[in-house]
């Protein structure tokens, strides 16, 4: 005869809360899932709302610095950018820059999976909306673009790690705006 999966039943109004037919109350809550606690006390702003990138996946030209390293040197910049994610520092680690550039050279896409990688840092670290598949098309198809558009976004969120064309942080004005004004 087949189990019937537990009853899980999770109520924020007050109501009797019960996880798989144990009381909350009685329920050793560090073996409760941290998003499911939440769910079960009330507490709605630890869930962040994901929001769209900053600025667009083809809006280089309102950052020429950051597009022209991002086209050129993608494997420095990938490296200055995964060293602020994994260290705090914003130097070029050789080996995370030298490894991809080998491989791209031999034919292989080793760039494309390190941005589509590091994509998903971005989108994971500021809450951005988006999904693998998006990660992987952008990472892909529009390399350059994509590389500096998570320039851009960690720019704007205090984390720019800066590059060879790039001396000062994209602050989310065009350039072309401030021309105009």
């Amino acid at each position: 005869m087949p189990m019937s999966p537990p009853t899980v039943r999770a109520s924020v109004d007050g109501a009797e809360q019960v996880v798989m037919g144990i009381p909350v109350d009685n329920f050793p809550t560090q073996q409760i899932p941290i998003a499911a606690q939440n769910v079960l006390h009330g507490n709605q702003q630890a869930f962040r709302r994901l929001e769209p990138f900053h600025t667009g996946l083809m809006h280089c030209m309102d950052d020429s610095p950051s597009c022209l390293e991002a086209f050129f040197l993608p494997w420095c910049q990938n490296s200055r950018q995964y060293n602020v994610f994994a260290y705090g520092r914003t130097e070029i680690d050789p080996l995370s820059c030298i490894v991809p550039m080998v491989i791209d050279c031999l034919w292989l896409p080793a760039t494309p999976f390190m941005t589509c990688h590091l994509r998903q840092k971005v989108r994971h670290r500021y809450a951005l909306s988006g999904d693998e598949v998006s990660d992987f098309v952008s990472a892909f198809f529009c390399l350059p673009c994509s590389i500096a558009q998570h320039h851009r976004e960690m720019s704007l969120h205090g984390d720019c790690p800066r590059g060879f064309c790039v001396n000062v942080p994209f602050s989310g004005v065009s350039r072309n705006l401030q021309e105009m004004a």
